[in-house]
């Protein structure tokens, strides 16, 4: 496979970056909403993806990536 681009070799395929990024999220439940989630510190985290079947959640302004939801370290699971 050829790639057209003028970005170095190193950047496109180093695994280091990706790897170490899925390791620090969580997969929470919040209010019924599977997301990705970073832990930011003080049993809170951020948004980053939203898991979800249902249009409804991702138009819902709090659950929108980057912002925070409290977060429970040990189980994942929050606002049950």
């Amino acid at each position: 496979m050829l790639y057209y681009t003028i970005i170095p070799d190193e950047d496109l395929f180093s695994e280091e970056d990706g790897s170490q990024a899925e390791a620090s999220l969580l997969e929470v439940k919040h209010n019924g909403v599977t997301m990705l989630v970073t832990p930011t510190g003080n049993g809170r985290g951020r948004i980053q993806r939203l898991i979800s079947s249902n249009p409804a959640d991702y138009l819902h302004p709090a659950l929108q990536p980057g912002n925070e939801i409290p977060i429970c370290e040990h189980g994942g699971i929050t606002g049950e």
